[in-house]
């Protein structure tokens, strides 16, 4: 019987087998932050709405990179950030990449097809 957990090498620095792990264990996602509309103030930091990048504020809350997706009706429309930027409450926010890549994360979570 052939072992699933064991690919086919694509790389010689790999060795043993594939370790399975929940999506939480890799790039979990939190609510963004509130950030009422009246309390905006024009800057260079991007604010990421359910829909993306929509408007700048003076100040962030998270560190580059980011990966950003909607919260409700948007969710699965993924934003790649490369600048500190402000998670709006909209959204959901990945807040520990663990090691990973986060290019690598950002396209997990296009794959991983959350809007269904």
């Amino acid at each position: 019987m052939e072992n699933n957990m064991i690919p086919q090498l694509r790389f010689p620095e790999f060795e043993g087998e594939w370790v399975e792990k929940r999506t939480k264990q890799i790039a979990p996602l939190q609510r963004g932050f509130d950030l009422p509309t009246s309390e905006v103030v024009e800057g260079e930091y991007p604010i990421v709405y359910s829909n993306g990048i929509l408007r700048r504020h003076n100040q962030f809350k998270v560190k580059a990179p980011g990966v950003v997706t909607g919260r409700s009706g948007t969710i699965g429309k993924i934003t790649y950030v490369e600048e500190d930027f402000w998670p709006h409450n909209t959204s959901l926010w990945v807040t520990n990449f663990f090691n990973n890549n986060p290019k690598l994360i950002y396209y997990f979570y296009i794959k991983f097809k959350l809007n269904k």
